[in-house]
């Protein structure tokens, strides 16, 4: 089943059950990723079948025999034809920040194939001579009553000393497969097995986790996650494939046993971070640098302690000296002519860093970049601001994302170059 962000209502059949679980896990997804409402709207439609749409989000999620994928407004079946799903897996994976993108060509894909059937395609591609590699290990303590001191004293221990019993408190360590590195794995794999259209592809997940043994199905917190290029480069791909899950979408995760399996991602938020790695890609070879920083607004008068306004862009790019240009990606649909709050808002952020040029940034569903300028009214800085489209099917494959990545720099030189009078 397909939904499109802001799409029109698709009328399903499904159980009261089923409707009332999604009402629910619409309702957490809600809180988890801090949106204004609801991502999914459940109606009744007519005896045992239900109108669902969703808005905000793209992903995948279960609900019942149903596997629902939720396409970004500005991509779809209709616009980008039945490669979509590979599409929209990318353009999560590039926005989630893996490293090395798969465009599945090793893959036998059809065109009906889920994204979550799809991704539990290349996770076990990734994971594939994973076993006979070998996964991480690591030491875990165990305080005992020993004999012999085969470790260190424990000191909670000290007290029972006195009298002598021929045993002390010791602690010592052992080797164990049980790391974040491999709950992270193990509970990835698990998950999308929950999550997978195919019985044969959950099969196959399953015996891969299940074949992990002496590691807890747990989720790690992301930030113990260490990733080694140096001592396990096999799992660089499988961790990165599952900490994009975990990064985005387990907040609280599976607290209650109900909850649907499923992931979704804020739509805003993923172009967001994609256009701040696009432009961090594209501005690397111009030696600059692009961050997301605070900066001082506006100071309230005669107040001690002082006080101060700050305007946070969603793009500085600066060298080692100073900002040059100022970006906000705006997840919306733009003509011409952007809104004057668009305006206002990347305006007041180049007036406080003293950039000549600033800029806007909005999605279309295809084509490669392009912008165009407006010069404001009055004296001061900044004197250009640059409206740029960026479509999200040129996510889709590596050449084109180099083209779109080639576009941007292209567009930062020009726009870092002061203009002529």
């Amino acid at each position: 089943m397909e939904l499109i962000e802001y799409g029109p209502d698709i009328v399903v059949e499904m159980s009261d059950t089923d409707a009332r679980a999604l009402v629910s896990a619409s309702a957490r997804w809600r809180s988890r990723l801090a949106l204004d409402r609801p991502p999914i709207s459940v109606t009744p439609a007519s005896e045992g079948s239900y109108s669902i749409a969703a808005r905000d989000v793209a992903g995948f999620i279960k609900v019942g025999n149903h596997a629902v994928d939720i396409a970004p407004k500005f991509l779809s079946q209709d616009s980008a034809g039945p490669q979509w799903r590979r599409a929209l897996w990318r353009f999560l994976a590039y926005g989630g920040g893996i490293e090395t993108l798969d465009d599945g060509a090793g893959l036998n894909v059809d065109s009906s194939l889920g994204v979550a059937d799809l991704l539990a395609d290349i996770y076990l591609a990734s994971l594939a001579g994973s076993a006979t590699r070998g996964f991480a290990l690591g030491y875990r303590s165990h305080r005992i009553q020993s004999q012999f001191v085969r470790g260190r004293l424990d000191p909670r221990g000290f007290a029972r000393l006195l009298p002598p019993t021929g045993r002390v408190g010791v602690i010592s360590t052992s080797l164990t497969r049980d790391v974040p590195l491999n709950r992270l794995l193990k509970w990835a794999g698990l998950e999308l097995a929950r999550t997978v259209d195919s019985t044969t592809r959950r099969r196959r997940l399953l015996e891969w986790a299940n074949g992990l043994e002496g590691v807890a199905p747990l989720p790690p917190e992301p930030q113990t996650v260490h990733l080694s290029n140096r001592h396990h480069p096999h799992l660089m791909r499988p961790a990165e494939i599952a900490l994009m899950l975990l990064n985005d979408t387990a907040r609280s995760h599976h607290d209650d046993a109900r909850e649907l399996p499923g992931f979704l991602w804020d739509s805003e938020d993923l172009f967001e971070r994609s256009v701040r790695r696009l432009f961090r890609e594209a501005a690397q070879p111009l030696s600059l640098r692009v961050a997301k920083r605070r900066h001082k607004l506006a100071k309230l008068n005669d107040a001690v302690p002082e006080h101060w306004t700050f305007t946070v862009p969603d793009l500085d790019v600066h060298d080692s000296h100073r900002s040059v240009l100022m970006v906000d990606a705006k997840y919306k649909a733009v003509g011409l002519d952007p809104s004057a709050s668009d305006m206002y808002q990347v305006l007041a952020a180049g007036r406080v860093r003293g950039t000549s040029s600033v800029a806007l940034v909005y999605p279309k569903t295809s084509g490669p970049a392009h912008w165009w300028s407006f010069s404001p009214e009055g004296n001061g800085l900044p004197s250009r601001v640059f409206i740029m489209t960026l479509g999200i099917e040129e996510f889709a494959t590596s050449a084109r994302l180099d083209a779109l990545r080639g576009s941007v720099r292209r567009f930062i030189e020009e726009a870092t170059t002061a203009p002529t009078r």
